[in-house]
């Protein structure tokens, strides 16, 4: 039995929407190998990709340059490592490295509901509470990257969906 996943491209009624997307998945199976665009398993599976396509404005080379760019970053500041990191020993909020003193500065709320596929509705809110300032004097650049990865890890992880909001 086929996952929706598996038959996205195929169920998209656009044809050169399809046709992009299928062109973006091939360019990339080029570029990371197969296993990156797995239906299942990888990271550029085709449902990320559409979401890369439509953030470049359906431009496939565009597209295709923010992937290699993600990838970078991905490899750059271990996100997979974090990731295993964050899966294997079950971390939480307050067990993630100075999470708790980070969202002294960046409030959000953990835990908001459950959609209707189950998966965990989150809210991170970047508006009035955000203290940006004592955020940066109490963060480097580097130690909020690292923050940031290990709670977006600890978030996806969970099944999560994650909503932003930035109206200050």
């Amino acid at each position: 039995v086929a996952t929706a996943l598996e038959t996205l491209v195929s169920r998209i009624e656009d044809a050169n929407l399809r046709t992009k997307l299928e062109v973006l998945c091939k360019h990339i199976a080029a570029d990371l190998g197969p296993q990156a665009t797995d239906p299942l398993s990888g990271v550029y599976n085709p449902a990320r990709l559409l979401r890369f396509l439509h953030q470049s404005e359906m431009d496939v080379d565009d597209a295709r340059a923010q992937v290699v760019l993600n990838f970078n970053a991905r490899e750059e500041f271990a996100m997979d490592a974090k990731r295993e990191r964050v899966v294997t020993e079950d971390l939480t909020y307050s067990s993630l490295p100075r999470m708790e003193e980070y969202r002294k500065y960046q409030p959000g709320l953990n835990f908001v509901g459950l959609g209707k596929d189950g998966r965990t509705i989150s809210y991170e809110h970047f508006g009035r509470e955000c203290d940006v300032d004592g955020l940066k004097r109490a963060f480097s650049v580097e130690e909020h990257v690292e923050g940031r990865s290990h709670h977006n890890c600890q978030g996806r992880d969970r099944k999560s969906t994650r909503l932003n909001s930035s109206h200050a």
